[in-house]
């Protein structure tokens, strides 16, 4: 039996069912993580799970230390324990892809995010440096000898085709769980009623929250629209949290509330209350990654307001599947007559058409792709 090794610091469905689906087809299967968040799929009974030191995002210093611990923890037990075993290693923590050099084993990598070309947060360095110049050269020898290389979008793919000669780069999208996300109408959804959102049309933006993200744009536009229906919910944590909260206090928006994290089984009914999902993606990242949350409110049937470089992936998927509109020069005017065309029910249902359709192509059926152009 073919024995595998999952690795990846912050787990959740995605994981799970690409674990199970590595079991379904005669895997031996460990996953090494310190964080696994459940849907509504559990993990196989034989997978041999491993913890390693959770990921936390409070701020950079812990974000650094616990990636660093969790890198150390992984090599160590892979030392003892993953003889002859492929590690199939996700970039999570950001040090992942280095794992290999640290190790024997044959390997894949899949990038959910690539920061190979500026060491960011975790480096602080110009690009130019020494550190920063080693950085990119272990990486283009990690990825010189993996097995398979995986990615999430064509443009990560163009992305790592510029460190890695003479491999192939496939892509495998992420997906969703329509059957855990689907439509629930506001008069039947517990999370409106518990939040007192009954009659308002709610633009939404739920995930991390970091710096520089685009959502202080969404303070402007909650400042100046007029309709006294719309509803701003900005519903995470993260490191750029507290300044906006800080901003909106002094401009004393009443239109605009901040929310926690979400427990799992409410997320369902969060998601599904949106009228309209905000996503945004940085030039800085546009060919970097992709923000899961996108595939998650094609589930729930949510048109889509972009915010992103036009060239991006996050654009380009807006525009393929015809599910809202991205803007990637915006201006409070522009975001304010989309916000107020999407009140008419007529235009708001079109994309909420198309967002369920898209959805349909983004199942759990992707993470058997892993294992058809897995080298192993």
């Amino acid at each position: 039996m073919k024995k595998i090794a999952i690795l990846n610091q912050d787990s959740a469905y995605m994981m799970i069912d690409l674990a199970n689906a590595f079991v379904e087809a005669g895997y031996e299967v460990t996953l090494i993580t310190g964080r696994l968040l459940k849907r509504n799929t559990s993990l196989n009974e034989a997978v041999q799970l491993h913890r390693v030191v959770e990921y936390r995002k409070v701020n950079i210093f812990t974000q650094f230390v616990t990636s660093v611990s969790a890198f150390i923890q992984m090599v160590y037990f892979i030392w003892l324990n993953m003889k002859n075993t492929h590690l199939f290693i996700v970039s999570n923590p950001a040090f992942s892809p280095l794992i290999p050099i640290f190790v024997r084993n044959s390997y894949s990598l899949l990038f959910y995010d690539i920061y190979i070309e500026t060491p960011g947060m975790f480096l602080p360095c110009r690009n130019k440096s020494i550190l920063s110049q080693l950085w990119v050269s272990l990486h283009k020898r990690s990825l010189k000898n993996a097995a398979s290389i995986f990615t999430l979008t064509e443009g990560m793919k163009a992305n790592l085709e510029n460190f890695v000669s003479n491999k192939l780069v496939s892509v495998v999208p992420i997906w969703t769980d329509t059957t855990f996300l689907k439509p629930i109408p506001k008069k039947e959804n517990p999370f409106v009623r518990a939040n007192n959102l009954e009659n308002k049309f709610i633009v939404m933006y739920s995930g991390s929250i970091g710096l520089n993200n685009g959502l202080e744009l969404l303070l402007e536009v909650a400042e100046k629209i007029t309709n006294p229906t719309v509803q701003f919910l900005i519903v995470g944590e993260g490191v750029g949290k507290s300044a906006l909260v800080k901003r909106a206090k002094e401009m004393m928006l009443q239109n605009l509330r901040f929310l926690k994290w979400q427990p799992t089984d409410i997320l369902p009914l969060s998601l599904a209350a949106a009228d309209i999902a905000v996503v945004t993606l940085s030039k800085l990242n546009q060919s970097k990654s992709i923000p899961s949350k996108f595939y998650n409110y094609l589930a729930v049937g949510v048109p889509i307001l972009s915010l992103a470089p036009e060239a991006s992936d996050l654009s380009n998927l807006v525009s393929k599947y015809d599910v809202g509109r991205n803007f990637s020069n915006p201006n409070v005017d522009e975001l304010i007559d989309f916000i107020e065309s999407m009140a008419d029910d007529t235009n708001r249902k079109h994309y909420s058409e198309r967002s369920l359709c898209a959805a349909k192509g983004f199942t759990k059926e992707n993470a058997k792709l892993f294992i058809d152009n897995l080298n192993y």
